[in-house]
Formats: structure tokens, sequence, C-alpha cells
């Protein structure tokens, strides 16, 4: 694992834009930009403690080929982060886990649009826009991922690794429809 991890090069790309767009336009642009064989979308508000990206790398350098989905418990915080408000997922009990696809959205949909928690397969997305409609506004990114990696399998990391801001601005007014609506839709549609 050692070897694997010194011999491997890793490139990152970073690009900011001045730009606003919604989500979902914003991380179809992040998927277009890159070229790398997993997708790893950060929002500007969330915290990446150090040694996380070196937690990443190795397990992409050790998943097979039927990973889709990596998604990584979190913290929710204030917006200073000052107080530790939860753990998004308290009642995890392994360390890591992997699930098919269908036992995860059973068992992980409590906040599960935190799109920092995911890092996803490139073609998972591709593969997933058949399935996006237009009542899924809000969480198309979502509905990408979550039907293109039916077929793989969701390496699930519990402990937290990542800090979530608490927003006071959820989805610009929009969050009724798309948390009330949508998601139920979305939910019901896999």
């Amino acid at each position: 694992r050692e070897a694997i991890t010194r011999a491997a090069t890793v490139v990152v790309r970073y690009e900011y834009f001045n730009e606003h767009l919604d989500i979902a336009e914003s991380i179809d642009r992040a998927v277009r930009l890159g070229n790398g064989r997993y997708i790893w979308i950060i929002g500007d508000d969330d915290y990446i403690p150090s040694g996380f990206l070196r937690d990443v790398v190795e397990r992409l350098l050790m998943a097979t080929e039927d990973i889709s989905l990596i998604y990584f418990n979190r913290l929710v915080v204030d917006w200073k982060f000052q107080v530790i408000q939860a753990i998004a997922h308290p009642r995890w009990h392994k360390l890591e886990q992997e699930l098919n696809m269908e036992e995860f959205v059973r068992r992980y949909t409590h906040w599960p649009g935190f799109v920092t928690s995911m890092i996803f397969r490139r073609g998972v997305y591709e593969e997933g826009r058949s399935f996006e409609r237009p009542w899924h506004a809000g969480w198309g990114f979502l509905a990408r991922i979550y039907f293109g990696g039916r077929a793989g399998r969701v390496l699930v990391v519990n402990y937290p690794s990542l800090a979530q801001r608490l927003g006071v601005h959820t989805w610009k007014g929009n969050w009724p429809r798309y948390w009330l609506v949508n998601m139920p839709r979305l939910l019901s549609d896999l």
C-alpha cells in the first residue's frame, strides 16, 4: 500500500469563478472541466482539515472498479466554525463499510445533498443523466450520482472527516420546494 501511494502521481486542478450559477449548473461546469477518473466537488463554505486530502488519495488509489461513490461523514458546525452542532450521521457503527447504492440511499439520505462528502466516479455522473427530471430541481446532481452509480458500490467512511457550515440562506429561498417537494419525489423515483 505504501509503495502504491508513493508511486502515484496526483494532479489537482483548481478553478475559481466569480459568476454565480445555481448548484446544478455549477456542478455540471465543474464536471465538464475535470478530466480525472473521480470527481470531488468542494463547497466554498466547507472545511477540509489538514491530512484529509492524503486520506482521500489513499482511498482512491485502493478503490476497486466497482466503487461508484465514496461518502464521508461530517460535522455540522455554526457559521463561524466555532460550535459543533451535530454529527451528520451519528448512528453509524462501523468505521468503513461498502454498500450497494440502494442500501446506501435507504440508510443515509439524512442531509443527503452535501456534495463535499461525495467523491464519485466520472462515468457515474454521465450515466445518471438520463434519470434526471425537471422535478428533481435542486437535486439533479444527486439524482445523477445515485442513479448512475446504481450498479456499483458505495464506500462509506464513518468518522467525521469534514465540517459543513450550517447556512443561513439555504438555496436562496427555494428550500421549501427543493427539500419538501423535490427531494421526496427524487427518492420516490429511485
